[in-house]
């Protein structure tokens, strides 16, 4: 019989689950409004635009030099303004290590953007779960305050005991407080959802997930979603970036060149022409080039490094979510098969249970209840985090 009326309780909140929702909406207004984000941007054009200035020439030298000497000699006076060019390989492999600095510092934006609305994502699902918590204990506390009114008629009538009156009393009690502190959690992640949202307001009312599924083949899966996930991306990039580094550095050994103008007055003669000159970085070109090798190899082994990370955190994802799945699925079936909560009631009106047993059941039936919801709720985190390359 017990076994029997816990499935009912557990339906005192209905499971309707009908309507999609991907938090779009509210993803879309955090990319627009989150000053974390339009912060994180403006950094990233300044990498970028720091990073096409490096492939810049070499500002121009200008010289003056006033000299004086005896009353017989005068004075002298020298000008000069020179420019140094390097080797032209050099600067194009400037520019296309200039190119990869943009292409890192956007990397960087995109997965600061991944990161804010994944956590976005995470906080909707907390606010759905408390959502459903609270229409479910907003039914349980109006449930037993009837009952414990009818509970209290009893007492006062010589048909209940004080324990079955104290009972029912300490079980509104406790509903309530619960209740309270759903609602607090509540209002904890619209406020932080809404900060997320650069101070604008955030609406939603959701109780209840419509689940995605789970890859059916998943190494196929993660075969073709590793090349998309941005910390692989941004591995792959250093490399290329610390390769073409090298590049620069194992050319800029050729001699860089500088031309200019020169002029010099004196009293009686003046001279002027153009000057050439020639620079070699013998001393810190070595030193360069083993640093640029050293860089290039630690990029090397971080990338695969990442690359076993990544595939190992999405393989645990997927085991932890299918896991959850199962566990979800064999709850939400029991509850669809089972419906008494009317002959529960029937069965406490005609004294065929006490108030005890009624308390006991119907906490029971909240607590599993509490578990589906809270399956639900972490199935859903974990395929948030599993899927997060396609915010």
């Amino acid at each position: 019989m017990k076994q029997f009326i816990i499935f009912g309780l557990i339906l005192l909140a209905p499971y309707t689950h009908t309507h999609a929702q991907d938090f779009k909406h509210i993803l879309q207004s955090i990319e627009q409004h989150s000053l974390q984000l339009r912060a994180a941007h403006e950094e990233a054009e300044a990498e970028k635009s720091e990073a096409k200035a490096d492939n810049t020439l070499e500002s121009p030298e200008f010289g003056i030099n006033y000299l004086w000497g005896n009353d017989d000699n005068g004075i002298r006076i020298d000008l000069s303004v020179s420019q140094s060019f390097a080797f032209p390989t050099v600067y194009v492999h400037k520019h296309k290590l200039s190119k990869l600095r943009q292409q890192n510092a956007q990397l960087r934006f995109l997965n600061e953007r991944q990161n804010i609305l994944l956590y976005a994502k995470q906080l909707c699902i907390e606010v759905v779960y408390y959502n459903a918590l609270i229409d479910h204990l907003n039914r349980d506390v109006r449930h037993f305050k009837e009952t414990a009114a009818k509970v209290k008629k009893l007492y006062e009538e010589g048909e209940a005991t004080i324990l079955e009156y104290n009972r029912m009393n300490q079980s509104c009690i406790a509903f309530e407080n619960e209740l309270r502190q759903a609602i607090t959690n509540r209002n904890n992640l619209m406020a932080e959802l809404k900060r997320l949202n650069g101070g604008n307001d955030v609406t939603l009312a959701d109780n209840s997930y419509v689940h995605t599924p789970l890859p059916i083949d998943f190494e196929s899966w993660l075969a073709t979603n590793m090349e998309q996930h941005l910390s692989v991306q941004m591995a792959q990039s250093e490399v290329g970036v610390n390769h073409k580094a090298l590049r620069v550095v194992q050319h800029e050994w050729i001699p860089s060149i500088q031309v200019g103008y020169m002029s010099e007055k004196e009293k009686v003669d003046g001279y002027q022409g153009l000057t050439l000159g020639f620079s070699m970085p013998i001393w810190s070109g070595f030193h360069n080039v083993r640093v640029a090798k050293k860089r290039l190899s630690a990029a090397q082994i971080r990338q695969t490094s990442i690359r076993e990370e990544v595939a190992t955190s999405l393989r645990m994802l997927f085991s932890e979510a299918t896991e959850l799945q199962r566990n979800m699925n064999n709850l939400s079936e029991g509850f669809k098969q089972y419906d008494i909560l009317g002959p529960l009631k029937k069965s406490f009106e005609a004294g065929a249970i006490n108030a005890i047993d009624y308390f006991q059941e119907a906490f029971w039936g909240h607590e599993m209840y509490k578990n589906m919801l809270e399956s639900e709720r972490d199935f859903e985190l974990k395929v948030a985090q599993l899927k997060a390359t396609e915010l």
